[in-house]
């Protein structure tokens, strides 16, 4: 997966932002639309932060957000709006 992240990074698909000891978000564009695909917090308050300096990197585009419902009034306080319910697939 680091090579992946690392491909990426280097062709100015994937961004990050971080705030050193306290949040990083990471995010993917796909022409006009951003995949926010992991935040980290170690502080209250700085998951948003996070979030919110990461989606600067990307003006004009829409963010989008896969995550879990335990995770949606997160989502929500950033300003993200419900789209639809996703399923789940597993295979064993």
């Amino acid at each position: 997966m680091a090579v992946d992240y690392g491909n990426r990074k280097n062709h100015g698909v994937l961004n990050c932002f971080a705030i050193q000891d306290k949040c990083t978000a990471i995010g993917m564009r796909y022409e006009n639309t951003v995949l926010i695909s992991g935040v980290a917090s170690l502080l209250k308050g700085y998951g948003k932060k996070a979030v919110n300096g990461l989606l600067s990197n990307y003006e004009n585009c829409t963010a989008i957000a896969v995550v879990e419902d335990k995770n949606r009034g997160f989502y929500e306080k950033c300003g993200f709006t419900f789209l639809s319910t996703a399923g789940q697939w597993s295979r064993k």
